[in-house]
């Protein structure tokens, strides 16, 4: 009943992390105008910069993860 139960939870997992780093992604808008100091152009670079953030924080529990279910 349980066989494969460990490669079925790594797979789930994987797939788990892969949604959340997708929904991360959508929340970033492109920026309005050609001005590069308007306000449309700094919110889009708050974006990238905690895309970054959450990119690299989401990255490390995947890692982690997959390190304890080897």
């Amino acid at each position: 009943m349980f066989r494969n139960s460990k490669s079925r939870f790594i797979s789930f997992s994987d797939s788990v992390f892969s949604v959340i780093l997708t929904v991360l992604v959508l929340e970033i808008r492109l920026p309005i105008g050609r001005n590069i100091l308007s306000n449309s152009w700094i919110n889009f670079g708050y974006s990238i910069i905690i895309y970054i953030a959450g990119f690299s924080l989401v990255s490390t529990y995947w890692v982690a993860s997959r390190i304890l279910c080897k």
